[in-house]
């Protein structure tokens, strides 16, 4: 008895070992020429006949009811068999043997099974009408274990959807944003590779090695804790280094595996030169600048995140401009200011620059430049000084000198509002 579903295969097997015994009529066999060496030609011809192709290799397998692939020579398969169970064989034409789904006096019994080769033993028992014994023959032998033929494979794991999928699918390295700064989403681990399917709308599987992923309801997702998953198409995250994902699939019956390695990404090299692109930087607080981004000018304070845009730089306000940022909905090279740091009597601007899909950054530090004092300025601009210095919404550095103010820093400040 055979049955290409490994589910039916266990439900129908077990229904057979119910039955105590059978008794089988001369009558049906007395084609058969019942000599002593007859037993010898169905031992030598089912050792031809059977291959074994291996077993349950699932990482969540379940050792109670592990199936093992067989097939038989020039006969449609494999099979799936379970261990301690009777499956019955017969001859068809040209002296095949084939499994049957009725008792015959032929069947094989699975006794015991490794990573490597399976043990078989093999029956030949017959009975009169009056139940005398007319035959009773048993043999055990070992199979090797053999490759699994390839078109085995694409059907029933390349040419499963589930399979399929992975066409589409991308690996990238971790994202360095949330390494840096953290992240809310508690899926999320730190230095974990990412894998996508749609990169238009990414929804990131956060991933490291040994990660298993299951397929449901036509989606990949990780488990939840403790979640059964013996019935579901599963991925192992085997090995993931800077540029391969290794991966390995097996099917429900876990007897058909196929092991891939696909790129990890990662963004090009970043294009932009902060050193250029922010020019004219003054120091108007502890915690705040002026410059030009490109053509544009700008007041920027701390924590302030600035992305470059097919436009130029933009510096995201607005809450859902930061969702869709770290939502990888906006894209493009950002740069965040950290802090405005003191070294060597000079202030610094200090800051992270992460490429478009935030795989790398580069810390970026940029000197402040500061105006020298002019006694005339001074001066005549001393009504401005007192207002922003006795301002309560500043904090000022002691280094900072609101004279170095001028005429194209108040139309600096104008612009602002419409990055």
């Amino acid at each position: 008895m055979a049955f290409r579903s490994h589910e039916k295969a266990v439900e129908k097997s077990e229904a057979i070992a119910e039955k105590k015994s059978y008794q089988f009529e001369y009558k049906d066999y007395k084609t058969l020429e019942l000599k002593q060496d007859f037993q010898n030609v169905f031992m030598e011809d089912l050792r031809k006949a059977l291959r074994f192709y291996g077993g349950n290799t699932r990482p969540d397998k379940d050792p109670s009811s592990t199936m093992y692939l067989v097939g038989l020579q020039e006969t449609k398969g494999p099979y799936y068999l379970k261990a301690h169970y009777k499956y019955f064989l017969k001859y068809i034409q040209n002296s095949q043997i084939v499994f049957s789904n009725a008792p015959t006096p032929f069947w094989i019994e699975i006794e015991k099974a490794s990573s490597s080769h399976l043990i078989v033993k093999a029956c030949f028992s017959m009975s009169d009408k009056e139940s005398k014994s007319i035959c009773d023959a048993k043999q055990v032998f070992s199979l090797d274990e053999q490759e699994v033929p390839k078109e085995f494979v694409a059907r029933h794991i390349d040419s499963r959807v589930w399979m399929r999928r992975f066409e589409t699918a991308s690996f990238w390295s971790s994202d360095k944003f949330f390494d840096v700064y953290g992240s809310e989403d508690p899926l999320y681990e730190k230095n974990s590779y990412r894998l996508a399917f749609d990169l238009d709308s990414p929804d990131f599987i956060y991933i490291k090695d040994n990660t298993l992923l299951v397929w449901d309801g036509g989606v990949w997702r990780k488990p939840k804790n403790n979640e059964k998953t013996s019935s579901y198409p599963i991925a192992l995250i085997d090995q993931l280094s800077g540029s391969q994902a290794k991966m390995i699939f097996w099917d429900c019956s876990g007897v058909f595996s196929k092991k891939i390695a696909l790129s990890v990404k990662r963004s090009s090299a970043l294009e932009s030169s902060l050193e250029k692109e922010f020019s004219k930087i003054r120091q108007r607080s502890s915690s705040r600048i002026t410059c030009k981004l490109g053509k544009k000018t700008a007041l920027l304070k701390e924590g302030d995140w600035i992305l470059k845009t097919s436009s130029g730089w933009k510096v995201l306000k607005k809450f859902d401009e930061l969702e869709k940022y770290l939502a990888l909905k906006l894209k493009g090279e950002l740069f965040v200011f950290d802090r405005i740091e003191k070294k060597q009597g000079s202030c610094v601007l200090k800051g992270r620059l992460f490429d478009a899909m935030r795989t790398h950054y580069q810390t970026v530090r940029i000197p402040i430049s500061k105006k020298k004092k002019n006694n005339q300025l001074h001066s005549k601009k001393n009504g401005i000084s007192t207002k922003m210095a006795d301002s309560k919404e500043e904090d000022f550095d002691e280094d900072f000198d609101p004279d170095d103010f001028d005429d194209e820093d108040e139309e600096l400040l104008r612009y602002t509002h419409n990055l």
